[in-house]
């Protein structure tokens, strides 16, 4: 074999492999945005300033805490706490992003169970919003999930 036919045999295999990571990247579909929304969400970011300012300013304090015997997160809202909702955010993967109710009791607890919902391991966000007769409210926690499945709360 001459060197002419090992330099076209070089050649066909670098572009084989172009060839095929070309084609690879174009069939690639689990690309995610971090929001579908991203333009909307930046504008109403001062918004969201204002809702964690309010509560700075709570008078009856926002408590957020893992019970590990019970695989629970337990939140204890104000008791005049109207509505709101709870978004478990997964940076890595869009798709296991889900949103609970705030539905407080008269002593404005709420427990979510995360047993049954198998949590992936690793980093999440926890958005918490709520609002009362008058200010609507925001607050953020970061949670670390491991392999064993504890969980580590972020301050």
């Amino acid at each position: 074999m001459n060197w002419g036919h090992k330099i076209t045999g070089v050649i066909i295999v670098f572009v084989g492999m172009i060839m095929f990571m070309v084609v690879k990247a174009m069939r690639q579909d689990d690309i995610h945005l971090v929001s579908k929304d991203y333009y909307k969400e930046e504008i109403e970011y001062q918004n969201e300033i204002n809702k964690l300012k309010n509560v700075q300013n709570l008078k009856e304090g926002f408590a957020f805490q893992y019970i590990s015997e019970h695989q629970t997160f337990k939140l204890k809202f104000p008791k005049n706490t109207t509505k709101g909702q709870v978004t478990f955010f997964r940076p890595a993967n869009a798709r296991k992003d889900f949103t609970v109710p705030v539905e407080t009791g008269t002593d404005g607890i709420q427990l979510i169970p995360i047993a049954n919902r198998k949590l992936d391991k690793g980093f999440w966000r926890i958005k918490i919003n709520w609002q009362d007769a008058q200010k609507k409210y925001y607050v953020e926690k970061r949670i670390i999930i491991a392999k064993d499945g504890n969980v580590e709360i972020k301050v």
